[in-house]
């Protein structure tokens, strides 16, 4: 089974890509109506919504800005989806329920970071066109490919987070 956020960003380059090939075609310029479109978008998600992450979790939408945890702190389930924006999870006194917490973070441009004890459990499932991740000190570049990092021992962890990110363009940094 595909990943949703894969499907997603196949799905809107299919629809750009019949775009440019319906003004090639019949010479209509789309540039016109392309921002217009872009807002009846915007407002339709706004309105609609999808929640990917599991029920009961909280959900937040940000225009610009980000989303910070750092000292001690509770994780639990949460959706966040933003245009532009930075996420920093510290998790070096963060406080694990048991079982699998799902921490989903969506939009156009985003940069993630991340601190990560050593017996802390977490997976990290990052979609986008363009991804820079660097972890731990090794850096790998994606291009219409997801970035996956998983801790050791992560399936058997009682306390595990999950954090998946969809982005345009994502710049992610774990420590």
């Amino acid at each position: 089974m595909r990943n949703r956020g894969q499907l997603i960003f196949g799905g809107l380059l299919i629809v750009f890509g019949l775009l440019a090939l319906f003004e090639t075609v019949f010479r209509i310029d789309l540039g016109a109506i392309f921002w217009p479109l872009l807002l009846i978008a915007v407002g339709l998600l706004l309105l609609l919504r999808p929640r990917f992450a599991p029920p009961g979790s909280e959900v937040w939408f940000r225009l610009f800005g980000g989303v910070r945890r750092y000292g001690a702190w509770q994780v639990h389930n949460e959706e966040v989806w933003m245009f532009i924006g930075d996420v920093q999870l510290d998790l070096n006194q963060a406080e694990l329920p048991p079982g699998e917490s799902v921490f989903q973070v969506s939009g156009f441009i985003g940069d993630i970071d991340l601190k990560i004890p050593a017996n802390t459990a977490i997976s990290v499932h990052s979609n986008g066109v363009i991804t820079a991740a660097r972890w731990f000190g090794a850096k790998q570049d994606h291009f219409l490919t997801p970035a996956t990092y998983a801790s050791p021992g992560y399936d058997q962890a009682e306390c595990k987070l999950k954090l998946i990110t969809n982005f345009f363009i994502t710049d992610l940094k774990a420590i």
